[in-house]
């Protein structure tokens, strides 16, 4: 999604993009730190997946929305969507 700048200047506008929280989560440290737990336990909680990731790494901070989140933008939030993303990889 583009938005125009008509601030930047009055000859030539300049375009601003904007992205959404769906794309600013893709390829962070803690999208692939959930995606190697879905290929370990695919039917997990969200809850025992959040306490393993602040088990296992930096991430001491996760909470339960930032989990669903990041499934959620992966369209892995049902335990047969992570059970056939695990087989297909």
């Amino acid at each position: 999604m583009t938005l125009e700048d008509h601030f930047s200047s009055i000859d030539q506008p300049g375009v601003l993009s904007v992205t959404s929280d769906n794309q600013l989560n893709r390829g962070t440290g803690l999208d692939s730190e959930l995606l190697r737990l879905v290929r370990e336990d695919p039917f997990a909680s969200i809850r025992e997946m959040m306490h393993d990731v602040r088990r296992r790494s930096e991430f001491r901070r996760v909470g339960w929305w930032q989990v669903f989140k990041v499934l959620r933008s992966h369209r892995l939030l049902s335990k047969r969507r992570r059970f056939r993303f695990m087989r297909g990889r």
